[in-house]
């Protein structure tokens, strides 16, 4: 696994992603059939599904269940292997794409977000 590393400490409130992917390389392998191609060219297979599991702040999900890039199940991945977040919540936009959420469902993404927020602040 190739881990970004830092020199020290990062202390987060939370954190909130969308429509995040579980790994480039299934990213690509969606794409490119040739696994060949995706050992040449990809240094970093961005783990995500993995690097997540050493999350230990909140952590809140949004997820648009028709999105054409990035396949749904990734954020569900994402979500379950979170098991040190303090706490984790998942919020599924049902007509949502990829990058739309916030358009379509203006006042549940933001109140979303809002939630999540003041839950992380108290």
């Amino acid at each position: 696994m190739n881990d970004v590393k830092v020199p020290y400490k990062i202390e987060f409130q939370g954190l909130i992603i969308e429509n995040p992917f579980a790994s480039m390389d299934e990213m690509i392998d969606r794409k490119i059939k040739i696994s060949l191609i995706r050992k040449l060219v990809l240094a970093n297979n961005w783990r995500n599904v993995d690097t997540i599991s050493q999350v230990t702040c909140p952590l809140q999900v949004l997820t648009g269940l028709v999105d054409p890039v990035v396949p749904p199940e990734h954020s569900q991945r994402i979500y379950n292997n979170a098991v040190k977040a303090e706490f984790k919540h998942k919020q599924d936009f049902v007509e949502g794409a990829h990058r739309n959420l916030y358009q379509m469902y203006s006042s549940l993404y933001w109140g979303t977000i809002s939630n999540f927020m003041k839950k992380c602040a108290k």
